[in-house]
């Protein structure tokens, strides 16, 4: 990061990272650790966006320099409202508090369509990439802040007949890759005769997430060989990988179909408490996922990955015969409904947000009940559920290591290496 002078008054802060460095890293963790826990008074919250990723170098996505004038940009002033939302289409106004326990960032998660943010220190928005970011300071002893938002509910509609017309976005977000000829061959034959760009973004998830096609969520995903170096078009044929794999080839797969695309990292929307307006949130929910650009709507989600029980499939961006839609977060392994004292490796969310003296109000709470065992002794079971979690990790290090030399070479080696770090919980970093 750093600071040089601004226009209008003030200093104007630039700075750059890379959050798919710390993706993988945060889902192959062995026990999930609890990063925040939000109230809302959305009867069902969407995805929580950190920040985006507009340029492909063939290897992966990066993010431009986040930019912002201190004395225009503080978030506590106000947020104007997303590139290309015209407020035409149905929004829905929401409030979020959420209290941070373990993340260390330098992005605040917040719900889509932020309209401002109460919050210590200074924090900026840098109104492109949709982000608010500082370049001073990080989440790391951040006390609970709060956001009022106003999302966008798109329709199927508008969505069809949004016509790109934004000079601007096209430039930064839209033409086509350099990539290999595969990729492209795969997408004309993805998208077929569609010829609208929503049309086209549906064909691409659809592809994706057809169980037939054959691809599935792994987190040690199909690596480039010596037959086939380039990591998307390995990919596309090995069929495995985790959320960045699939954010990835969707956005890449979006600008080859003339459609302007980007990638976003941030959260899915964690697991509701019993009885409760609070989630909590974890590093199994780290996640990332494509955000196609529609005229008089801005950017809006997709999600490719497939089989992933915490991710939400839009309504929006499915037909009735495709699989998937909205999905409920995942119960604990015990089949009981979470509470607070349930938070993994982390602070009650009570305490996380002030006792819940800030929730919302007006929200409802919709519990979901305890499941039961078919007739099987509990103590047997739990019996059972342990020594199958102790095995798993050893089972599933045994298997990844076994598969991954059947390819062989330095960047297999390496792969292992980083896995086994991050297996002893070593804090991975990219220079290492």
């Amino acid at each position: 990061g750093g600071e040089g002078p601004g226009t209008g008054g003030g200093s104007r802060t630039a700075t750059t990272y890379n959050p798919i460095t710390r993706l993988h890293a945060e889902l192959a963790l062995p026990t999930p650790r609890q990063l925040f826990a939000y109230t809302s008074d959305d009867p069902q919250p969407d995805y929580l966006r950190m920040t985006t990723l507009d340029t492909y170098d063939g290897q992966g996505w990066s993010a431009a320099k986040l930019e912002g004038v201190r004395q225009q940009a503080k978030v506590g002033l106000g947020i104007p409202a997303g590139v290309g939302d015209n407020r035409g289409a149905t929004h829905r106004d929401l409030t979020m508090r959420i209290g941070i326990d373990t993340l260390d960032v330098h992005w605040l998660p917040v719900p889509f369509g932020p309209r401002g943010v109460k919050v210590n220190g200074s924090w900026l928005w840098d109104r492109e990439s949709e982000t608010v970011f500082s370049a001073t300071r990080s989440t790391h002893g951040l006390k609970a802040y709060t956001v009022q938002a106003s999302r966008v509910l798109p329709a199927r509609a508008a969505l069809t007949t949004a016509v790109d017309t934004d000079s601007a976005i096209i430039r930064r977000y839209g033409g086509s890759l350099e990539v290999v000829p595969y990729v492209q061959t795969l997408t004309n034959s993805v998208i077929g005769g569609a010829v609208s760009s929503y049309d086209r973004a549906l064909a691409i998830q659809r592809y994706f997430r057809t169980p037939a096609n054959g691809f599935r969520y792994d987190l040690t995903s199909s690596s480039p060989t010596r037959d086939d170096p380039d990591p998307l078009s390995s990919f596309l044929h090995g069929k495995r990988g985790f959320c960045e794999q699939y954010a990835t080839a969707m956005a890449v797969m979006l600008r080859q179909a003339g459609v302007p695309s980007r990638v976003a990292v941030g959260f899915t929307p964690g697991t509701k408490l019993a009885g409760r307006t609070t989630y909590q949130v974890t590093t199994s929910d780290a996640h990332a996922w494509p955000e196609a650009w529609f005229a008089g709507l801005g950017w809006i989600r997709f999600e490719p990955t497939p089989s992933l029980a915490r991710t939400v499939v839009p309504d929006y961006s499915l037909l009735p015969t495709d699989p998937g839609g909205q999905l409920t977060p995942p119960l604990p392994a015990t089949g009981q409904t979470p509470t607070a004292s349930t938070a993994p490796n982390g602070k009650s969310p009570d305490k996380l947000l002030g006792n819940g003296a800030d929730a919302p109000a007006g929200s409802a709470a919709t519990g979901r009940g305890s499941g039961g065992h078919l007739g099987v002794p509990t103590p047997l079971l739990v019996l059972a559920s342990f020594a199958l979690l102790a095995a798993l990790p050893a089972v599933a290090h045994a298997v990844r290591r076994r598969r991954r030399w059947r390819v062989g070479g330095p960047l297999v080696a390496w792969r292992q290496v980083r896995d086994d770090a991050t297996d002893v919980r070593h804090r991975w970093r990219a220079a290492d």
